[in-house]
C-alpha cells in the first residue's frame, strides 16, 4: 500500500531513513530562509524604480447612443441603460439664466412644450397682466427667451396639454367678489413662436386662491379650486374642461365638490393619470400645534370621468368621485404632486412630525378605484417650509423625469423636488429622489441652493416653479426651475425672473479616448490615467458636468450628510453647479488625469 510524507510517494518496503527524512526538512527550512532574505532586500530597495506607480489602464470599444467627433476625445461619458455611450454624466445645475425683467412678478410657473422648449408664466399683479413666455433650448446652459405675449388676468397656474402641437391652458386666481376674475383659458404656441390666447371661461371660484390645473390629455385637463359663496358656504371643487383645438374654446363639466372648507382649512393638490382619471390630495387643517400651525391628515382620492374625451369639444362626462385613503399623519403648510404612470403618483408635503421637514410619498390606484399609500422618504431634516403672510406659502414642487409603470416589472424612474429652506434663509434647494424598480423612494443627489435668499421671508418671496423636459426619459432628464424673488408689497421696482436648468444623467464611468467609426463604436478609457489637457492644477480634483466637459471644483457648499455629499460650484463659470457625484478624477500634472469615478 502507497503512503505518502512530506509530498513524497513510497512504498511501505521502501520507507525512508531517519536521515533521509531530516535531510529533506533542512532542505525546506534553507529555502524558505531564502525567500524571506529576497523579500527584506526587496522592501529596503532604495533605487528610485521601487518608489514608481504603475497604472495599468482599462481601454474598450464602446458602442455610443451618437457620433462622438474627435474634439470630444478626453470628455467624460456615461452608460445608458442599454449599455451604449453618451456625452456628459453626473446631475449639473445651469443656473440664473435670466429670462426677463418685470414689476412685482408673481405666481410664476413653468411647463414642457415641444421637445426642447418651455412654456413660462408671471403675473403682475399691480397690473392685472401676465406674461406668457416661449423659452428654447439647445442644450441645458442655452436656454433663451423667444417670444412672449401679455394676458389679461392673474394666472396662477398653468399645465400643457399638447406639447407636439403647442397647445396649453391656464387657471386664473381671484381674489374678488365677483366672477368675472375667475377663469380659465387655452393658448397655443405656433412654430413661428407665436402666442395666441381663446375666449377664457368662468369657472365661479370667488375668493378663490391658490386654483390648480393639471392634463389629462391632449384636449382636457382638471381643476380644481374654492368657492367662498357657493351655496352659503365655502367648500372646495373639482371638475374637469376640454380645449376645441380649432378654436381655443373652454367647455366645463359641472362643479363637484369635494371638501367642506368651512374652517378654511383646505389645502389641495390635483394630479392626472389618464385621459379619465386623475387624484387628489388635500388635507383640511382644523387641528392646530402650539406654533399655531393648521394641520390634519393626508387623504388621497382618485377621481373618474364618466364620458368621452379625446377629440371632444363639450365637456359632457360627469366627475366622479372615489372614497379618499387617509394617511394618519400631521401634515402641513404646503402640498405638490406628479404623475408617475397611469395608475401612480407621488406626493409631496411638509410633515409635521420631522419639523416641518418634505416628504414625498407614493401613491397607487388599486384595481378597485382605492388608493394605497406606498413608500415614503424624508426629503429634509429639519423646517423647509413655512407661511409667510396672509395665508401665503412657501413655494413647494414636485416633478418626475419620464413616466414609469412603477413595481417589480417597471422602470425606475427620478423625481425632483424644489422648496424654500426657512432653515437656510429661505434660500430656493432643490435635490433628487429616485423611484426604484421595486417601488421604493430613495435619495439620488444632494441638495442643490439655487439663490441667495432673504432671513425675512415676511418681506421678500421666492415664487418659483419646476418643469421636466419633454425630451426626459424614464431614468434621466432635463428639469427646468422658474423663480423670482419679489417684494411682498410692490415699491414699483423691477425684479428680474430667472431659469435655472438641473440635467440629469447617470454617473460617469470613464473619459472618450477615441472618436467613433461610422458603426458609432469607440474606445474608452474606464481606468487608469488620461493625457492630453493643459492647465491642470496638479492635486485638484476634476469633474464632468452633463455636457461632458471636465472642469475643476474650487467652492464646496455644504455639509455631508449620511452618504450624500454636498456640490461643488466651478471656478470656470459662476452660473454652474455640480453634483460630488459627477467626479470624474485627480490632476497628477498639468496634462494628465488619474482616473477616480465616483460611480
Amino acid at each position: 500500500m502507497e503512503k505518502t510524507e512530506y509530498g513524497l510517494l513510497y512504498d511501505g518496503a521502501d520507507r525512508p531513513t531517519k536521515k533521509q527524512r531530516y535531510g529533506v526538512l533542512a532542505l525546506i527550512f534553507i529555502m524558505l530562509i531564502l525567500i524571506i532574505l529576497l523579500f527584506i532586500l526587496y522592501a529596503n530597495d532604495d533605487d528610485d524604480n521601487s518608489k514608481k506607480v504603475y497604472i495599468a489602464d482599462t481601454i474598450s470599444s464602446v458602442n455610443a447612443e451618437q457620433a462622438i467627433s474627435a474634439s470630444a476625445i478626453g470628455y467624460a461619458l456615461s452608460l445608458t441603460g442599454t449599455g451604449k455611450s453618451i456625452l456628459g454624466g453626473g446631475t449639473s445645475v445651469y443656473k440664473d439664466v435670466t429670462i426677463m425683467s418685470t414689476l412685482c412678478p408673481k405666481f410664476v410657473n413653468i411647463d414642457s412644450i415641444f421637445e426642447d422648449s418651455f412654456v413660462s408664466t408671471a403675473a403682475d399683479t399691480t397690473k392685472g397682466t401676465t406674461t406668457v413666455s416661449l423659452l428654447s433650448s439647445t442644450s441645458p446652459k442655452d436656454v433663451s427667451l423667444s417670444s412672449s405675449a401679455d394676458f389679461d388676468g392673474d394666472v396662477y397656474d398653468i399645465a400643457t396639454l399638447d406639447a407636439a402641437n403647442g397647445v396649453f391652458a391656464m387657471i386664473n386666481q381671484d381674489v374678488s367678489q365677483t366672477e368675472d376674475d375667475a377663469t380659465i383659458a387655452a393658448g397655443v404656441v405656433s412654430t413661428d413662436g407665436t402666442i395666441t390666447f381663446g375666449t377664457p371661461a368662468v369657472y365661479g371660484g370667488v375668493y378663490s386662491l391658490s386654483p390648480a390645473i393639471t392634463r389629462l390629455s391632449d384636449n382636457s385637463f382638471a381643476v380644481c379650486y374654492f368657492d367662498n359663496t357657493d351655496a352659503g358656504a365655502p367648500v372646495a371643487i373639482t371638475r374637469y374642461g376640454v380645449v376645441d383645438s380649432a378654436t381655443l374654446a373652454v367647455s366645463l363639466s359641472p362643479e363637484v365638490v369635494f371638501a367642506d372648507n368651512t374652517q378654511y382649512g383646505v389645502h389641495f393638490t390635483v394630479v392626472g393619470l389618464s385621459a379619465t382619471s386623475y387624484v387628489i390630495g388635500y388635507y383640511n387643517g382644523t387641528q392646530f400645534s402650539d406654533e399655531n400651525v393648521a394641520y390634519g391628515p393626508l387623504q388621497v382620492m382618485s377621481v373618474n370621468i364618466d364620458g368621452a374625451i379625446d377629440g371632444e369639444t363639450e365637456a359632457n362626462g360627469n366627475v366622479v368621485l372615489g372614497n379618499p385613503s387617509t394617511l394618519d399623519i400631521k401634515v402641513a403648510f404646503d402640498i405638490a404632486s406628479a404623475r408617475v404612470s397611469e395608475t401612480s403618483a407621488i406626493l409631496t408635503y411638509a410633515e409635521m412630525s420631522s419639523n416641518f421637514g418634505i416628504t414625498s410619498t407614493l401613491v397607487s390606484l388599486d384595481s378597485d378605484g382605492s388608493v394605497s399609500f406606498g413608500s415614503s422618504l424624508a426629503m429634509t431634516s429639519g423646517r423647509a417650509i413655512y407661511y409667510v403672510q396672509n395665508g401665503l406659502l412657501m413655494d413647494l414642487d414636485v416633478v418626475v423625469m419620464g413616466n414609469s409603470e412603477s413595481g417589480s416589472n417597471g422602470a425606475s424612474a427620478k423625481f425632483a423636488v424644489m422648496y424654500s429652506d426657512i432653515t437656510n434663509n429661505g434660500k430656493l434647494t432643490t435635490t433628487v429622489g429616485m423611484i426604484t424598480r421595486s417601488a421604493e423612494l430613495i435619495r439620488a443627489s444632494p441638495d442643490f441652493i439655487l439663490n441667495s435668499g432673504n432671513a425675512d421671508p415676511d418681506t421678500m418671496y421666492t415664487w418659483a416653479a419646476l418643469a421636466p423636459s419633454a425630451a426626459s426619459t424614464a431614468t434621466d432628464g432635463t428639469v427646468a426651475l422658474i423663480s423670482a424673488i419679489t417684494p411682498m408689497t410692490c415699491n414699483a421696482v423691477d425684479v428680474t425672473v430667472r431659469l435655472s436648468v438641473m440635467d440629469i444623467l447617470p454617473a460617469p464611468v470613464g473619459l472618450v479616448y477615441s472618436s467613433t467609426d461610422s458603426q458609432k463604436k469607440g474606445d474608452v478609457i474606464f481606468s487608469g490615467t488620461m493625457s492630453g489637457y493643459s492647465n491642470l492644477v496638479t492635486g485638484a480634483m476634476y469633474y464632468t458636468n452633463t455636457l461632458g466637459e471636465i472642469l475643476g471644483g474650487d467652492l464646496y457648499y455644504g455639509s455631508p450628510t449620511g452618504v450624500y455629499d454636498s456640490y461643488y460650484e466651478h471656478s470656470s463659470s459662476n452660473t454652474l453647479l455640480d453634483a460630488s457625484t459627477s467626479l470624474v478624477g485627480i490632476a497628477i500634472s498639468p496634462d494628465t488625469l488619474l482616473l477616480k469615478m465616483h460611480g
